[in-house]
This record gives structure tokens, C-alpha cells and sequence, in this order.
């Protein structure tokens, strides 16, 4: 059977991005003093407004395009098997930068009458998904499972516009006015992904009144998510509030050790930031974003049952359950940094100076994904 589809979604923005330009002038007013003086703080000795955020003037409404083709064949008796291509486009997506950056060359703001820096959500992002997908799956009277496969690549110019989505990554663009400068994996990027799950009942213990047997497992694994490299100061001088900059690549960031003296690859040098240099001063690092790869993931989930039957509308299944039972750690991508607004961290810092001087803990992990092997004892009655 051959299949096939596409469409057409639009997207609204949220309400806040609407209401973001009421904290603007003329309507409202946020200024910072230094060193106020008491019982009159505004005559301080130094005192300048702040303008945080705001949504483009002429936002344009997020669309994406979505579109499949895939064949199915029955390969053998209760055995059918599915491939086909599937893919989607965005356009006019949402991305947040500095819009009003200090340049060094002119010695002011980009715009000298405002004298702020001004966080910005413009609406030109695209984003690009592309996928073959292939899956199996069998039923029979006593077995049932299946077996999926997905290869795909996602890269777009920017995976979330709030600090609060981000993870692997800044939320802000490092250079608004250079939006393929920041195109690249995209955070959820993820190049393989296999899962495969079975349910059989046992075909044993009529006899003896042992029927009712079950075991069923699921085994999922997938390749990296992408992070990016970041530093920790403001090289290129853009005065921001929130700094998304990047290093130059020099070498191999997979090869070597740590200057810790351990092997990269591992959780304590996950990659050698020696294979990255600082920017000449007032610059933008040439580090693609999502660059770096972390660490691959994979599970084996168990479970047995019993189920009893105590009459013919009543049973009771009884059995344990055990997530990750080979106990294996799957290791989050490494970050030394800390997001304004959540717990997490966005990126990986790998300078702390423009003297070359290596972050604390750069290209170290602190984290899992998983939780430790876990068994659970469950009952169930069904009436």
C-alpha cells in the first residue's frame, strides 16, 4: 500500500510576546541607580534606563509545512512492514537577540538615542526536517511486538526564542543581524533512533493451572543531542544583558585530554576545549552552534505478569516491572552554565577570559538523563 500526505499549519505567538512592549516608553519606564541616596534614590550617582524585552514590529505568523510518502507490505503472515520519507519546513519562526548592541567601532549603542539594551523577538527563523523511518511489527496468538527506525537531521536557525525552553543551548541568537550564522542542529536533533518492544504470553501451564504468564520488554536507544560551546564574558562588547557568544574552532574538539588529564569521551572530558580559541576582542566566534555532540542514550525496560482469573468478568494481574535493568547511566550533555530563569544550564562554557583561560568544569557532565534501575511491584484488579 502506497500512502501519502501534506499540509499546512499555522501557529499562533504567545500573549506575552503582545505584551512585552507595554513595559516600553511611552507607557512605562525602568531605570537602574547606582549608589541611590536616601530619602531620594533618584538623585544617584549614576543613573540610566533599562528596556528589556520586545516583539518585532511587523511579526510575521509562524507557519510549517509537513509532508510524507511511505509504502506498506504485508511481508508475511501477520507480519507487515512500513518505510517511507517524512519531512517539514517552518518558516517565520521566532528567535531572540540583542537588538540594540554597543558597536566599539562607533563608541555607542546601535541606536544612540537609546541608550538600553533591548532583548528582541524577530520572526525569520526557518527551521528544516528531513527523515526515513522504516518499521516491523508482528502479531501472532501468543507474541506481539514491533520494531522502529527513524534516520533523520533537523537544523534551523533557532530551537526556542525563551530562556525557559532552552537546554543545550542560549536561547539568544549570538548575532541578530546574522540569522544563518546561527544555523545548525537544531536542540532535539537527534540522527538515530531505534525502539523495539514484545509482549508473549507464556505458552505453558494449562495443565498444572499455570497458564496466565506474561513477559514483555522495550528497548530503546538513540543517538546524540547536539550542545554548543559558549563563553562566559562579553567579547564582542555587545553590552548585553544576556551574552549567547561563541569561540573559534582550532583543532579536533574528540581528540586528546582535558588539561585535568583526563581522556575526552569520558564524563569528566566529555570534549578537549583545547581544540578552541577566544575571538580577537570586539568579535564573534566562528564555533558553529549545536556543534559539539553529547553522549548516546539507551535502555532496557523489563516487566513479568501473572494475571488470575477469578471469574468470568474478574481477574487480578499481579508482577514486577524493572526500568533500566541493565542499570546503564545515560549521561545529559555537559554544562557549566546557568540559565537567568531555570535550574538548567544553556551550553557549555569554554573561556572565562579573553586571556584564553579555560571555565571551571568546561567539558564536564553532572547529570543523567535516566533515572538508576528501578523495580516496581504492581497489582491489578479488573472487574
Amino acid at each position: 500500500m502506497l500512502r501519502g500526505g501534506s499540509g499546512i499549519f499555522r501557529d499562533q505567538f504567545p500573549v506575552y510576546l503582545y505584551a512585552t512592549d507595554r513595559f516600553l516608553p511611552p507607557f512605562f519606564g525602568i531605570n537602574s541607580l547606582v549608589f541611590p541616596s536616601f530619602p531620594s534614590p533618584q538623585s544617584a550617582a549614576l543613573t540610566a534606563p533599562i528596556f528589556l524585552y520586545s516583539m518585532t514590529y511587523h511579526p510575521k505568523f509562524p507557519y510549517a509545512l509537513q509532508y510524507n510518502l511511505n509504502l506498506q507490505r504485508e511481508i508475511a503472515p501477520r507480519t507487515v512492514v512500513t518505510a517511507g520519507y517524512f519531512g517539514a519546513r517552518g518558516n517565520h519562526l521566532t528567535r531572540l537577540g540583542e537588538q540594540n548592541p554597543f558597536e566599539p567601532a562607533l563608541g555607542h549603542r546601535y541606536n544612540p538615542n537609546l541608550l538600553s539594551p533591548l532583548q528582541a523577538v524577530v520572526t525569520d527563523a526557518q527551521s528544516f526536517y528531513n527523515s526515513f523511518q522504516v518499521s516491523v511489527s508482528k502479531h501472532t496468538d501468543h507474541f506481539s511486538g514491533g520494531a522502529f527506525y527513524t534516520f533523520s537531521h533537523s537544523i534551523d536557525d533557532s530551537s526556542t526564542n525563551t530562556w525557559l525552553e532552552a537546554v543545550n543551548e542560549p536561547a539568544n541568537t549570538q548575532d541578530i543581524f546574522n540569522r544563518k550564522g546561527s544555523r545548525g542542529r537544531s536542540e532535539f536533533d537527534i540522527r538515530h533512533n531505534f525502539v523495539a518492544n514484545a509482549t508473549y504470553e507464556l505458552p505453558f501451564g494449562h495443565r498444572w493451572g499455570l497458564e496466565g504468564w506474561q513477559i514483555s520488554g522495550v528497548v530503546s536507544a538513540h543517538s546524540n543531542v547536539p550542545f554548543t560551546p559558549v563563553l562566559a564574558f562579553d567579547n564582542a562588547d555587545t553590552q548585553s544583558l544576556i551574552l549567547a557568544q561563541r569561540p573559534d574552532p582550532i583543532g579536533n574538539p574528540y581528540v586528546g585530554s582535558c588539561p585535568n588529564g583526563a581522556r575526552v569521551g569520558t564524563p569528566t572530558c566529555w570534549f578537549n576545549p583545547s581544540a578552541f580559541a577566544a575571538p580577537p576582542p570586539d568579535q564573534f566566534g566562528d564555533a558553529g552552534r549545536n556543534m559539539l555532540r553529547g553522549p548516546a542514550f539507551a535502555q532496557l525496560d523489563l516487566a513479568l505478569r501473572k494475571r488470575i482469573q477469578l471469574t468470568e468478568s474478574k481477574q487480578i494481574t499481579i508482577g514486577a516491572e524493572t526500568f533500566n535493568l541493565l542499570n546503564h547511566p545515560n549521561f545529559a550533555v555537559p554544562s557549566n552554565t546557568q540559565s537567568p530563569l531555570t535550574q538548567g544550564g544553556n551550553g557549555d562554557a569554554v573561556f572565562k577570559d579573553g586571556a584564553g583561560d579555560f571555565a571551571n568544569n568546561t567539558g564536564r557532565i553532572f547529570s543523567t538523563v535516566s533515572a538508576a534501575r528501578q523495580v516496581e511491584l504492581a497489582a491489578r484488579f479488573v472487574f
